[in-house]
């Protein structure tokens, strides 16, 4: 039953991505009649690029059975997108683009190998410091408080989806006993549910920014804050599948840019 409901959950993702993406591909052409026709050409869309830096702050949500004192480390990522400009409406538009995201997480857990012998007593005797390495392709709606183009400093708020792909990861795990490194090397972090292709997910985003343009109004630095809720677990499985515990993260980035 779960097995069926996860398959159609992937096909309405999946339907929903294409009649979306179609939809941007026909907009610039389209035509309203509201008092007079409107008309959107593809010459008349201004489209501006921003690049980013991010810090990033992880919040995860573990699996207490499994694991113990866990802990997020610093993280950080980058981000290019583009932003599309329609001349009718000079406060809302659209955002789209890539950003990687590399973060981590440190906990304590059980170690299944040829030669330790471990039991279900929650002693978590091993550490283990997982990197996560992630691609995100946002596409946000982006509505200003008052136009950019009228004035220097301008507030804005952005929501949107975003698909996110599992590049890979790297593992370190630690015997507490010794403080001996036992295992390192790259795990097959996955998701629990794809989306779209195999490790792939999906993401909704929030966030807030600033912009100060240069004198010119052509350019200008951002400021932005964005919070992204992954709608799917990791699945951790350590070295050879010694380990297969389910987690789930959540981030918090604090990014400065530049568009251009």
């Amino acid at each position: 039953m779960e097995k069926k409901f996860t398959e159609t959950n992937m096909k309405l993702f999946r339907n929903l991505f294409f009649v979306f993406v179609l939809s941007l591909i026909a907009f610039p052409s389209f035509s309203q009649k509201l008092g007079g026709e409107i008309t959107i050409r593809p010459k008349d869309i201004v489209m501006k690029w921003r690049a980013s830096f991010m810090s990033v702050i992880s919040f995860y949500q573990p699996n207490s059975d499994y694991m113990g004192n866990t802990k997020a480390t610093q993280g950080f990522g980058l981000s290019y997108k583009g932003e599309l400009n329609f001349p009718e409406s000079k406060r809302a538009k659209l955002i789209m683009g890539v950003e990687y995201i590399n973060e981590g997480i440190t906990f304590d857990s059980y170690y299944f190998a040829p030669g330790y012998s471990v039991l279900y007593d929650k002693s978590f005797s091993f550490t283990h410091k997982v990197h996560l390495h992630e691609l995100y392709i946002p596409i946000l709606f982006k509505q200003s408080i008052t136009s950019e183009n009228d004035h220097n400093n301008s507030l804005y708020f952005s929501a949107g989806w975003a698909f996110r792909y599992m590049l890979g990861s790297q593992f370190k795990i630690i015997d507490k006993s010794d403080s001996k490194m036992v295992d390192k090397g790259f795990s097959n972090l996955t998701i629990e549910h794809d989306v779209l292709t195999d490790n792939g997910s999906a993401a909704l985003l929030g966030g807030i920014g600033m912009e100060h343009r240069t004198p010119d109004m052509r350019q200008g630095w951002i400021f932005e804050v964005y919070y992204r809720y992954n709608l799917s677990r990791h699945r951790y499985i350590g070295n050879n599948n010694t380990n297969n515990i389910l987690f789930r993260n959540n981030n918090l980035t604090v990014s400065v840019g530049y568009e251009f």
